[in-house]
């Protein structure tokens, strides 16, 4: 298992709950994003992964429909993942944004950041 290092972030996560996909290779991962930030995001999977090809580093793909009813897709780099063994019931990946469109950074901009914690 390998943990999310908090203390490291450079910018503020805003919780949502939004479903989305994770394309890696010729496999799609269900699940949903549980909070959002310029520079990443962290992607919840209700399920364990027994067989996955997700490491660190690995380059993804992220579709997404925003709640402007945008869809969003764009290439991140999964920079950490906590769970996915038989013994977890869950997985959880932290994403680093590559180059973010901007129907994504228009997206965050929907958001009151300010009210945030």
């Amino acid at each position: 298992m390998i943990s999310p290092n908090k203390e490291r972030r450079m910018s503020r996560r805003i919780p949502v709950r939004m479903e989305a996909y994770v394309i890696s290779g010729e496999k799609t991962y269900t699940g949903s994003i549980k909070n959002i930030s310029e520079l990443g995001f962290e992607f919840f999977i209700p399920y364990a992964l027994k067989e996955h090809d997700l490491h660190l580093e690995k380059t993804v793909e992220i579709y997404f429909q925003a709640h402007t009813g945008d869809v969003i897709n764009m290439l991140c780099a999964v920079k950490w993942i906590s769970g996915g063994s038989l013994s977890w019931s869950e997985t959880v990946l932290g994403m680093q944004i590559g180059a973010p469109p901007d129907r994504f950074r228009e997206f965050l901009s929907t958001f009151d950041i300010v009210t945030v914690n």
